[in-house]
């Protein structure tokens, strides 16, 4: 939808949807050790491991405070709302995937925001069938 921001919080935790891959860890910033975080971008390959049309890419936070308290936002979890919404990062396009493919996760961050799109699906390689 060309009306619609690509970016779009989760507003809302009773809507149905699954996950067609597992997480994955994007970024990671180390408060206790350093200091400084700068602009960061990379691809990253994300097996799917469902079926189904993918509409997007879903971001969460993980906060480990302290060894024993950790924070996470899971979108398999039901959580009143805070301040750290899920985001749901939308395709231009829903595209089918197949169990197998390879969905090519572009992330970037410029030290405030964060930024997710799938580049390109590479489809599963199906062996040939013997004739």
């Amino acid at each position: 939808n060309d009306l619609l921001p690509q970016r779009q919080i989760v507003g809302r935790q009773d809507l149905p949807f699954s996950l067609l891959s597992a997480p994955v860890e994007v970024f990671c910033f180390d408060f206790e050790n350093q200091n400084t975080w700068p602009a960061e971008e990379k691809e990253l390959d994300v097996p799917i491991l469902g079926s189904g049309q993918c509409l997007g890419v879903v971001q969460w936070i993980k906060v480990r405070l302290d060894r024993d308290v950790c924070y996470e936002n899971a979108p398999s979890e039901t959580t009143s709302a805070t301040s750290w919404q899920k985001c749901v990062y939308l395709l231009p396009a829903p595209q089918d995937v197949e169990t197998g493919d390879i969905a090519v996760l572009s992330a970037a961050h410029n030290r405030i925001f964060p930024w997710f799109s799938i580049s390109k699906i590479r489809k599963a390689i199906t062996p040939a069938l013997p004739k």
